[in-house]
C-alpha cells in the first residue's frame, strides 16, 4: 500500500504513520503541507490512499489536493484528519467521496478499528457515534420496519450488500429492495442525505466538538 499524508503535528504524524504500518503492508508513506508539495507527489507517484488535515491546508486548498488525487486515480481511498475541535460539513464528505474521518485525539483502540474498517472499504466518520437516545423520533409517514432498521443501521456502517446480506442471513436481493424501500421512505438520494436523515431520527448524533 502506498500512503500519502498532509498533517503538520509531529506527533500525530508520526503515530499514524505507525499505526499504518502495523495494519497495512506498507510499500511507502510520504509527507507534506504545501499544496504545491502534495501536488507534486501526487504527479510523480501513484497512492492508495490520501490523509488530509483540512485544518492544515485549509478547506478550500482540501478540496483542490482530494480533486487532484482523484483524478489521478479515482480509486484513491481518502481520509480527513481532524483535531480535537475540529469539524467537517457532511455535503463535502458526499462531494469528494471520503472514506473517513478520524480525529486526533481518539484512543488508539479506536483508531485502529477505524483504520482496519476502511481497510475493508467500510466508511467511518468520527463525528457521528450511535445514539444512546430511549427513543427514536420517527412519524408515522418513514415508519421503518425492523428489518429496514436493521438495514438501515448497517447502511450507515458502511456495510456494502454482500456484508449487510451475510450478517442478517438474507439474500443480496433482500438487502437490494430494503435499501430502495429505505431511500424511498427516507427521500434519499445520497449517502449524505442518507446520514442526515439517520441524524434526524435518532440513529446517528453528532459527537462534542
Amino acid at each position: 500500500m502506498r500512503f500519502i499524508i498532509s498533517e503538520e503535528h509531529d506527533l500525530i504524524r508520526f503515530g499514524l504513520t505507525q499505526l499504518l504500518k502495523d495494519l497495512f503492508p506498507v510499500e511507502y508513506i510520504l509527507e507534506a503541507n504545501e499544496k504545491a508539495e502534495v501536488f507534486a507527489l501526487l504527479e510523480k507517484y501513484p497512492f492508495d490512499w490520501l490523509f488530509v488535515n483540512p485544518e492544515t491546508l485549509k478547506y478550500g486548498t482540501a478540496g483542490e489536493v482530494i480533486e487532484k488525487a482523484h483524478k489521478k486515480d479515482s480509486e484513491i481511498n481518502v481520509v480527513i484528519l481532524l483535531g480535537k475541535h475540529g469539524y467537517v460539513d457532511p455535503s463535502f464528505l458526499d462531494r469528494y467521496s471520503i472514506l473517513g474521518v478520524i480525529r486526533h485525539d481518539e484512543p488508539l483502540v479506536d483508531l485502529m478499528a477505524a483504520l482496519e474498517s476502511m481497510k475493508e472499504g467500510r466508511t467511518h466518520y468520527s463525528f457521528f457515534s450511535s445514539s444512546k437516545k430511549g427513543s427514536r423520533r420517527v412519524t408515522p409517514s418513514i415508519y421503518l420496519t425492523q428489518r429496514e432498521e436493521e438495514v438501515f443501521s448497517h447502511l450507515i456502517k458502511g456495510f456494502s450488500v454482500a456484508e449487510t446480506a451475510e450478517s442478517l442471513g438474507v439474500s443480496h436481493k433482500t438487502v437490494e429492495n430494503h435499501r430502495h424501500n429505505l431511500r424511498k421512505k427516507l427521500n434519499a438520494s445520497s449517502h449524505h442525505e442518507l446520514m442526515n436523515e439517520a441524524v434526524k431520527l435518532g440513529y446517528l448524533e453528532y459527537k462534542d466538538r
